[in-house]
């Protein structure tokens, strides 16, 4: 995994012109079930995910939160996510479609985990 700073601008009223700094943590090719620190970084980039695997997304601080860009293989990916207590607005992990970039998001409010399927794009 290779790290880098990536700056994220936030909108609203309040964060108008507010920037923040988020480590991008680049995942590369993942066909195995594996761990994901989510200490690590506040961005997680994975170039092809295959497979039948579990992720299991560890250490996400109290109060924080991470975002997973997961870019789906030829042949969708069937994937579990140990470490999410809960999915918003859903009673199960998100699925995947073929060559699909899928972004998730994870918080952590202290007593849960929550994750949310943000949105699916299109390969490019």
């Amino acid at each position: 995994m290779a790290n880098s700073d990536v700056v994220v601008s936030r909108s609203g009223a309040a964060a108008a012109h507010a920037r923040k700094k988020v480590n991008l943590v680049n995942l590369g090719t993942i066909d195995t079930s594996c761990t994901i620190d989510l200490a690590q970084g506040g961005l997680f980039k994975a170039t092809s995910v295959s497979g039948t695997i579990t992720l299991t997304l560890a250490n996400l601080p109290v109060g924080g939160e991470a975002t997973l860009h997961l870019m789906a293989a030829a042949t969708a990916p069937t994937v579990t996510f140990a470490g999410v207590d809960h999915w918003l607005g859903a009673v199960s992990a998100p699925t995947f479609s073929n060559s699909k970039l899928t972004r998730i998001k994870v918080v952590n409010d202290g007593t849960h985990v929550f994750g949310e399927f943000v949105e699916e794009y299109p390969a490019t």
